[in-house]
């Protein structure tokens, strides 16, 4: 990989990278509210786990289709705006489902209880997607793989924070100051936002977004560049999804670890782990070359998955293999947030819709890559799903490189579509 040229003077019109990474905190706090506040918060309420894995599933859905009505961001108003309407819907709709949780008799509520949290993941995916529009002109090219590592610590974080926060609220406080308190969390980081600068452009009128003829024509024009292929193409083959950390915590026992070392190791420990490669992986990515800073650290991943595949069964080596593999994944995301923002460029009219595009693209490789490790877990144990999740990146990573050094030109950030519509 060799060194970008890039300039070093700093812009004073643009935004630091830091402040605009702690502004997706809402994109983190609504996951960490359903991914982990909320299953335990309704097991200790009596609703059977396989309940809760249907209700945690149904909340979580809008992270596959929320590109579908994504266009609207890009409509009508602001993407500032946009964002301080969704992360307000957000806010609320947390609010809402804690007030159900402490309502009398839970089984009662669970269908409002999953409306409310389905609207609510809906506008956190939304906001992220309004963020990711708006980085390229709130942030200097040079510095956008700095952000991207800032934005992945502060979901992160977020998510742990939220988790955490909500847990200790709902326990020890009532309802309504429970309620109060993760509505703020999630508005604070809107409104703070809107103060940095604003973009350089014109919405696209609201009536647009109904006109879908012209909408894929346009989509269509963006998506025909070979710099947009070619990211696309990255994003959706698994040669770096990092499936199994999504599959590490039922493997602790493997590896003589308890359940409170599994906790510590897969809760804080990933975090930590993540939020150090991510802030790595955003320095890398301004001074190399971002696509392979997504493909590369997949491959270097097999050396935790294999080093856990034929290692001793210690919880130090599930350890080390957990927070090596998670360091390595942290490095991918802040590459693929960089690498997105490079394709979608400055002034470019369905931003949001794109940046939402190649997430779920990146979503379509997990999903394959997890579906593999899985069955691999089922024929032949830990050892097989290890080695088919390193076998992935060892097969897909180096095919994905021969393609980038023969096909693709030095990155530039530059929509030329997107200036032509």
């Amino acid at each position: 990989m060799q060194p970008d040229a890039r300039p070093t003077q700093p812009d004073p019109s643009h935004a630091a990278p830091w402040l605009v990474g702690l502004c997706y905190l809402p994109f983190g706090f609504n996951t960490g509210f359903v991914s982990t506040a909320l299953p335990l918060l309704l097991t200790s309420r009596g609703v059977t786990l396989d309940r809760v894995a249907q209700i945690t599933f149904v909340a979580l859905l809008p992270t596959f289709s929320s590109f579908l009505i994504t266009p609207v961001i890009d409509s009508g108003i602001a993407r500032k705006t946009w964002a301080l309407l969704l992360a307000l819907i957000a806010s609320l709709s947390i609010a809402a489902a804690i007030v159900l949780l402490n309502a009398p008799g839970i089984a009662t509520h669970q269908t409002g209880l999953m409306t409310v949290l389905v609207l609510g993941s809906l506008a956190a995916q939304m906001y992220g997607s309004a963020m990711g529009g708006l980085i390229p002109s709130l942030v200097e090219e040079r510095l956008q793989g700095s952000v991207s590592g800032w934005l992945n610590t502060a979901y992160l974080s977020g998510a742990a924070i939220a988790g955490m926060a909500a847990i200790f609220a709902m326990q020890h406080w009532t309802p309504a100051a429970a309620a109060a308190l993760m509505a703020a969390l999630l508005l604070a980081p809107a409104l703070v936002l809107q103060t940095l600068p604003s973009e350089d452009r014109t919405p696209r009128p609201a009536v647009q977004m109904f006109q879908f003829r012209g909408l894929f024509r346009e989509m269509g024009a963006l998506l025909s560049t070979r710099q947009s292929l070619i990211g696309f193409l990255i994003f959706v083959v698994p040669s770096a999804a990092f499936a199994a950390q999504n599959l590490f915590s039922g493997l602790g026992r493997e590896y003589a670890a308890t359940d409170t070392q599994v906790a510590w190791i897969t809760g804080a420990g990933v975090a930590i782990a993540c939020s150090a490669g991510a802030l790595l992986g955003g320095w890398m990515c301004n001074r190399w070359d971002r696509r392979m800073l997504v493909v590369v650290p997949g491959i270097l991943s097999a050396i935790a998955s294999l080093g856990m595949a034929f290692g001793p069964r210690t919880w130090w080596v599930f350890l080390g293999g957990v927070l090596l593999y998670n360091i390595f994944a942290g490095i991918n995301y802040a590459a693929v947030s960089a690498v997105a923002f490079e394709i979608m460029g400055i002034n470019n009219p369905l931003a949001a819709t794109q940046y939402a595009m190649m997430m779920a693209s990146c979503n379509i490789a997990i999903e394959f890559a997890l579906w593999a490790d899985g069955r691999g877990y089922h024929h032949g144990g830990a050892v097989t799903m290890l080695c088919t999740d390193a076998a992935l990146s060892l097969i897909c990573g180096p095919i994905l490189i021969v393609i980038l050094l023969r096909y693709a030109s030095h990155p530039r950030t530059q929509t030329a579509a997107a200036a032509s519509v």
